[in-house]
């Protein structure tokens, strides 16, 4: 019995341990396969920082033209209001309003990124938008992103980017 307790618990460790290692990798330096049009990153350069048992992923996206650099807080959701002023009334004076929101969260093996805006001169009058992208690895080890945007008044347009290691 004393055995089968130890198997057990041993078989728990090792559950454990494998679950805790289960998260990919994503950095390194990525080409895209499939060359796209110019509003996709041709190269991506992914690296991961912790700072205060804070993880954060830092993505450098090169365009044609120009190089994106965003800080992704893995674990965290979070958001802002900038612009105007907000009345009483919930209407907004001296400006249009901008308000974001985020979150940066690992669904099993696959990191999930969304980031939604809503913006406009009032409340009443706000546009929503949304971007979701949908980080994983596939069998051959390249990094599959599967992005969504949603805009007002149009259907949701999904593109599924691939990128081999450099």
């Amino acid at each position: 019995m004393k055995r089968l307790g130890s198997a057990c618990a041993l078989m728990l460790v090792a559950v454990a341990t494998a679950g805790a290692q289960g998260k990919p990798d994503f950095s390194g330096q990525w080409l895209l396969v499939t060359p796209r049009d110019e509003g996709f990153a041709r190269e991506l350069t992914v690296r991961y920082e912790v700072e205060e048992r804070m993880r954060s992923l830092i993505v450098e996206r090169q365009y044609a033209t120009d190089v994106q650099r965003d800080t992704y807080k893995v674990g965290v959701s979070g958001g802002g209001v900038s612009g105007g002023i907000v009345g009483g009334s919930g209407s907004v004076s001296a400006g249009a309003t901008l308000e974001t929101r985020f979150s940066v969260t690992w669904d099993y093996d696959r990191l999930v990124i969304l980031t939604s805006r809503d913006s406009g001169p009032t409340r009443e009058s706000m546009s929503h938008t949304e971007h979701n992208e949908t980080w994983s690895l596939d069998a051959r080890g390249q990094l599959v992103i599967l992005a969504t945007d949603r805009a007002p008044s149009s259907s949701p347009v999904t593109t599924v980017l691939t990128y081999r290691k450099r």
